[in-house]
């Protein structure tokens, strides 16, 4: 049975507890075949600490390995962080599995990758996310039209 080890420390808290020197040569390996300049995070992760922390969050940030299919390994990955707000981000309290076996550097830069998946700036963030819910509203219409034909 694998448990859940829940740390003492708030997701602000472990994105600051390193150096962004350690951090960016994690973030230019992180994923197979697609080298990444860490400058724009550098940039992502400034930002984060200058927003103010939600209060009154009772939210876990989960972080464990995963297998990837695409590089055919196994990874850290962070759980529930990627669309939510970024303030209340933050404020969540982490758990890290037992089996995670990497540098807090290793970690902090997983961290980062999520929080910018769908956008370094709020603005992008929020641009990419309407087009998400965008696109599947007009999926759903579609099926929904398909499945009326059929009938």
């Amino acid at each position: 049975m694998n448990t859940r080890t829940r740390n003492n420390m708030k997701f602000r808290e472990l994105i600051e507890s390193v150096p962004f020197d350690e951090v960016a040569p994690c973030i230019v390996n992180m994923e197979d075949g697609f080298p990444a300049d860490p400058e724009p995070y550098r940039r992502h992760l400034e930002m984060l600490l200058s927003l103010d922390v939600r209060q009154g969050v009772d939210e876990v940030c989960h972080i464990a390995m995963d297998y990837d299919d695409f590089d055919d390994r196994m990874r850290v990955e962070v759980f529930d962080v990627a669309a939510d707000d970024w303030d209340n981000v933050l404020a969540m309290q982490v758990e890290i599995d037992p089996d995670v076996k990497a540098s807090r550097a290793e970690i902090v830069a997983r961290c980062l990758w999520q929080t910018a998946k769908y956008g370094f700036t709020q603005e992008q963030k929020d641009l990419v996310l309407s087009a998400m819910k965008r696109d599947v509203r007009k999926m759903e219409k579609g099926a929904w039209k398909e499945h009326g034909k059929a009938k």
